[in-house]
Formats: C-alpha cells, structure tokens, sequence
C-alpha cells in the first residue's frame, strides 16, 4: 500500500478558495482572497473575513476524499459570518 502524495499549501488555499467563492457567488455573496500580514484570509463585500489558513491547516490534516465535508461545514459558516455583517448598523 503506497502512501498519499503530499499536497501543497497552495493547492489547498486555491481549491478551498476557488470552492468558496464560486459557491458563497451562488448565494449573492461577493468574496474576495486576499493575504495580509496575519496570513490568507477571505474577505467579504460585508466587510467580515474568515482565515483561509486556518481552513487549509484542517483540510491538510485530513485525506482528500473527506476534504468535501470539511468545504461545506465552512461554506456555511462563511454565508453566517458575510450575513452576520451585512446587517444594517442602527440609526441614533
């Protein structure tokens, strides 16, 4: 039984990225990657962000084939923390 090839950082935060932005699109949720001096996060127009890093640091400790599960667990909470911010701040 030969053991898994490693996959790179890199494949892991371009393909979560690339799922999340397409699907968080599909929801009316505009995403944006960026990377700042804290590391890769996933900037929404809302002005909420979740860490990119911290996702691919889940996703590299588990095999490829659970990654899916793992995709759609933050595809979800990503729409919560985009919708959480996209409330209307109070008027004094």
């Amino acid at each position: 039984m030969s053991e898994q090839p490693e996959i790179s950082r890199e494949y892991i935060l371009n393909t979560a990225a690339g799922f999340l932005i397409q699907q968080l699109g599909t929801r009316g949720i505009t995403a944006t990657p960026l990377t700042t001096e804290e590391g890769h996060i996933l900037e929404f127009e809302t002005g909420g962000s979740v860490s990119m890093d911290n996702l691919a640091d889940e996703m590299q400790r588990l095999p490829q084939q659970d990654w899916q599960e793992t995709l759609h667990r933050w595809l979800e909470f990503s729409t919560a923390v985009a919708n959480t911010n996209s409330e209307p701040e109070p008027s004094s």
